[in-house]
């Protein structure tokens, strides 16, 4: 994880909700996660996560990693 950005409010088709972004970082290069509600303060910058159940797609131009309600992220360490 290269950085988590700051949170702000959104309203969604379920109602008003929190996101944030985050930068993911590999040998391959970067691409934005987007992080909902709870999940944001599950990871800080420097941390290795693992996602399951996630998918890549691309939004305003740019390739993004969202978790759907069924997909997990689990933290591994600094």
């Amino acid at each position: 994880m290269a950085a988590v950005g700051p949170t702000r409010d959104v309203v969604t088709s379920r109602g008003p909700a929190e996101v944030a972004d985050a930068t993911l970082r590999d040998a391959s290069g970067t691409v934005k996660l987007v992080l909902w509600g709870p999940q944001i303060s599950k990871l800080q910058a420097g941390q290795r996560v693992k996602l399951a159940g996630a998918w890549v797609r691309e939004y305003r131009g740019h390739l993004q990693v969202s978790l759907g309600r069924d997909a997990s992220m689990a933290v591994l360490g600094p």
